[in-house]
């Protein structure tokens, strides 16, 4: 059976609200698992509202069960939230459950 990461991960049109505006996210693609340590890829594009203002996130998550990733998704939507705020640009990233941040992929690979 065939998992549904968009009801899991609930990412799309999430609204990030951030100092600069309140940030929407589109979900554009959600992979099955791939690689030999089984990442989940999704690749999230943000608009700003009331603005033309956009920016992408490819987003890596370590597979998990439906409950686990159900309940990771509160600290990492928290960190893209951070992300929204601090960072500049898109950016491909990997979201560590064990500090509940965003870090570079390479680091962890």
């Amino acid at each position: 059976m065939r998992r549904d990461y968009q009801k899991i991960l609930r990412l799309d049109g999430q609204s990030f609200v951030t100092g600069p505006g309140t940030w929407r996210a589109r979900v554009k693609e959600y992979s099955a698992p791939v690689s030999a340590r089984a990442l989940l890829h999704v690749k999230i594009e943000f608009e700003r509202e009331a603005s033309n203002k956009r920016r992408a996130l490819d987003l890596w998550i370590e597979n998990a069960s439906d409950v686990t990733l159900v309940a990771e998704s509160v600290g990492m939507i928290e960190a893209i939230k951070r992300w929204l705020e601090k960072a500049q640009g898109d950016d491909q990233l990997l979201y560590d459950s064990s500090v509940e941040e965003l870090v570079r992929l390479e680091a962890r690979v």
